[in-house]
């Protein structure tokens, strides 16, 4: 008898692992790049992401001097097709961008076979970081660089919209008027930036003029955060930055 218990146990303990790893498996989604090399894996079946290779430009080295890559997510998810159209064009407005960053390179070096030899590469890339559903919305943040001489750049750059591709605002998250969502994002922001001492009387009043859609915002862990690049707020000096602007559940 007490065999028999025993051997009960260790099949439904087996059972229960079994189930376990295959739920696993089947809710584990593997994400692919354009070029078919494994990135990792995310626990959602609602989309890919795939790396779209803007092309690189090499010396006669074959180092390169110009390269850019830009996430593109794919929605698989019925409920979500839509906001594949946005970014299709989101993906568009990238590639068009990096075209003319190569044109630049190419008018100023083409003339030489080893341009920009030793030098530290241009480049564009534009990388996921995090994707949030809530309700009927879904919001990607991504991180972008950028550098073509000078100073480098990285900010942050966010695409948030419902499940019919439509683009929202802070006022969808907040749910209140465009006027009242303006003037707490304002409020939220001033009182960072003089908590930090980085607060600049001339930035703010640009940003006195901000509709609810001129505020950059992304969702991450049932946080709305607002989001500000390089020179908008402050100074170039203090970098981008993100605010916690509102929770939601």
């Amino acid at each position: 008898m007490k065999k028999k218990v025993i051997f009960l146990l260790l099949v439904i303990c087996f059972g229960v692992s079994f189930f376990a790893y295959r739920r696993a498996q089947v809710k584990e989604h593997t994400v692919f790049y354009a070029n078919d090399q494994e990135k990792n894996s995310v626990e959602d079946d609602r989309y890919t992401i795939e790396r779209i290779e803007g092309g690189d430009i090499k010396n006669s080295l074959g180092q390169a001097v110009v390269y850019g890559y830009y996430d593109k997510v794919v929605f698989g998810d019925s409920e979500y097709l839509a906001c594949n159209q946005v970014i299709e064009k989101k993906a568009a407005e990238f590639q068009s961008q990096y075209e003319n960053l190569k044109e630049q390179v190419k008018e100023a070096d083409g003339a030489k076979s080893d341009y920009r030899e030793g030098e530290f590469p241009y480049y564009d890339t534009c990388e996921v970081q995090n994707i949030e559903f809530w309700e009927d919305y879904v919001s990607i943040l991504y991180q972008t660089k950028w550098f073509a001489g000078g100073v480098n750049e990285t900010d942050f750059e966010a695409v948030n919209m419902d499940k019919n591709g439509n683009e929202i605002t802070i006022a969808d998250i907040l749910k209140k008027s465009d006027e009242e969502s303006c003037e707490y994002a304002y409020e939220t922001t001033s009182d960072f930036l003089k908590k930090n001492e980085i607060y600049d009387e001339t930035y703010m009043e640009m940003l006195q003029g901000y509709k609810a859609e001129d505020y950059g915002f992304y969702m991450e862990n049932g946080v709305c955060y607002l989001y500000f690049r390089q020179g908008e707020t402050t100074y170039n000096a203090a970098g981008s930055f993100r605010i916690k602007l509102a929770e939601y559940q």
